[in-house]
């Protein structure tokens, strides 16, 4: 993983691979110097770019989606799946993908501006 100009963490270089024992390094670097750094918990370094909520969850190490661990779906036909279940079918899709990082609008309004474009009820 590695920092982009508004210091947030994006993916570098993902492993295909699953491991049991699973290893993600930071790589900082500046002019003159280069270090990676040992990440010990994605998801704290992660979740406050991501979302505001505070408590535990399971992110993504491809596309950084997350999967709050406080929140259970109920599918339609009627079964409730844990975020371990949600993450575990994500990867399953996920794993086919390169990696990638979705970025959305921080406005969460949409404003209609083309009143030429309007018609009067008859």
């Amino acid at each position: 993983y590695a920092l982009d100009e508004k210091n947030n963490v994006n993916p570098l270089k993902v492993s295909q691979f699953k491991f049991n024992k699973h290893i993600d390094l930071l790589y900082l670097s500046n002019e003159d110097t280069s270090h990676y750094c040992l990440i010990t918990n994605l998801s704290r370094l992660v979740r406050n770019q991501m979302t505001k909520h505070c408590g535990h969850h399971l992110i993504c190490r491809k596309c950084f989606k997350i999967f709050d661990s406080n929140y259970s779906y109920r599918n339609k036909e009627g079964r409730v799946k844990s975020a371990e279940e949600r993450m575990k079918q994500h990867e399953m899709f996920c794993g086919l993908q390169e990696p990638s990082r979705c970025e959305f609008p921080k406005t969460m309004s949409i404003e209609f501006d083309k009143y030429q474009y309007t018609t009067k009820v008859p």
